[in-house]
């Protein structure tokens, strides 16, 4: 069991910040080494040793201590409360500051008072999402081998939205995954996942509920092309769970990848969140594939549960698309139930895209049927006749087909995030 001093959320007027939720009982009145709030530690550590006594006394005992919230406490404040205490038995965590820029200064300067090293994570609208991973990274180079964790994860209630608490709920503690932390501890859980009287609140229960349970295993290395499109994976038992959220209004077809001479092969499966769709499962039968593209819907978090086996050695293949129902939110000219991305004949007028000169003008059509029909008398007629002149036309209107044909799959929500899965080597544990 982990405790730590309450902050204000724990009070309904919010007063309780910084000295206001330490007792007048603890401050210092005369004589007091200088301290921080000018609270007296040697009654500070009374205090907390008398309810550590009260929780194993009630068949509570405390096994992690974090005796600062989001305060700056210097190296004396802790040597002073460790000095006090009668109690022993438990590990020791700091410094849970606000920022984890903060922390991951103060770590080092630290690390003889600590156990484990922990931080919150609520300077990460300040800072650039491509720098989160590597933020999380100092931290762990910070801590020198010690154990980080994420001591506070709790952006679960960013919208009135309840598929976009989910996703940001999940995407706050992605990077500190990735990063090195090996546990996470989800702030006020009575709250944000469950009722009071028992219930479940919609989509973030049953969100991270599959995304925790599924959290074993090696944190396998991954990497995004996209910053709105964020990752992480976990390996174990042969069985690869790819957790992907994407934060835009937009679909995205997405390839992922697997690296270090790995296929998908075998029955596996994708566990969906929507605005629409709260833990929509669909069956996805692997074909031996390294490479697939999917659709990864707008505003949403997906699982993949992927069965993975070893190459003899590594191949070069197209990765083909795997159908999920979410394909139909892909723009469809013709409406033919074929996504544009995947129809080779995106106006049905019996042209395949790639002859076509106007793929998404079907009235074109027999226009378009008239040129491929061209005899060869017409073509050889051609190729004598073709001047200078023809030849610089035929040009700059092959470059104008081009353009508007890679701009409106694009609109769709073509090729945006890639996944690298690189080897099934222990990088570290994450623990739930």
């Amino acid at each position: 069991m982990f405790v730590s001093v309450a902050n204000g959320d724990g009070d309904k007027n919010n007063w309780l910040h910084g000295a206001h939720k330490f007792s007048d009982k603890l401050i210092c009145q005369s004589n007091c080494p200088k301290t921080f709030y000018n609270i007296n530690l040697a009654a500070y550590a009374e205090y907390m040793d008398a309810f550590l006594d009260q929780m194993a006394l009630h068949d509570a005992k405390v096994t992690f201590v974090g005796p600062f919230n989001e305060d700056r406490g210097a190296v004396s404040d802790y040597q002073q409360i460790w000095q006090h205490m009668r109690n022993s038995d438990f590990k020791r965590i700091g410094p849970e500051l606000w920022g984890l820029g903060n922390s991951i200064i103060d770590t080092p300067k630290l690390l003889d008072l600590v156990d484990v090293v922990g931080s919150h994570f609520y300077d990460d609208s300040a800072n650039k999402v491509a720098i989160h991973d590597s933020q999380w990274a100092a931290l762990t180079e910070a801590a020198n081998g010690k154990e980080v964790w994420f001591t506070e994860a709790t952006r679960f209630e960013a919208s009135n939205n309840d598929m976009t608490n989910l996703r940001t709920g999940l995407e706050h503690i992605i990077p500190s995954i990735r990063g090195g932390a090996e546990r996470v501890i989800f702030y006020q859980a009575a709250n944000r996942f469950v009722w009071y009287n028992g219930g479940s609140r919609a989509y973030r229960f049953s969100g991270v509920k599959q995304f925790t349970k599924n959290a074993i295993g090696n944190v396998v290395d991954s990497t995004s092309d996209d910053y709105a499109v964020k990752t992480v994976s976990f390996y174990e038992s042969g069985v690869l769970k790819v957790n992907i959220t994407n934060g835009e209004s937009t679909p995205k077809i997405t390839s992922v990848k697997l690296k270090g001479n790995f296929a998908a092969l075998g029955s596996g499966s994708q566990m969906l969140w929507t605005n629409d769709v709260e833990a929509g499962l669909t069956d996805i039968a692997f074909d031996d594939s390294s490479c697939w593209t999917m659709t990864v819907p707008a505003n949403s978090y997906l699982q993949l549960s992927v069965p993975v086996v070893a190459l003899s050695a590594s191949t070069i293949e197209e990765c083909s698309h795997i159908g999920l129902p979410q394909d139909s939110d892909l723009p469809d000219f013709d409406q033919d139930g074929i996504a544009d991305f995947i129809d080779e004949d995106d106006d049905n007028d019996s042209v395949l895209d790639e002859l076509d000169e106007f793929p998404f003008d079907a009235t074109r059509s027999g226009t378009q049927v008239e040129e491929t029909e061209e005899t060869e008398e017409t073509e050889e007629t051609e190729e004598t006749e073709e001047t200078e002149e023809t030849e610089e036309t035929e040009e700059t209107v092959s470059e104008e087909v081009e353009a508007p044909q890679t701009e409106q799959k694009s609109s769709g929500g073509s090729f945006s995030g890639t996944w690298a899965f690189l080897m099934l080597l222990l990088v570290r544990r994450f623990i739930k």
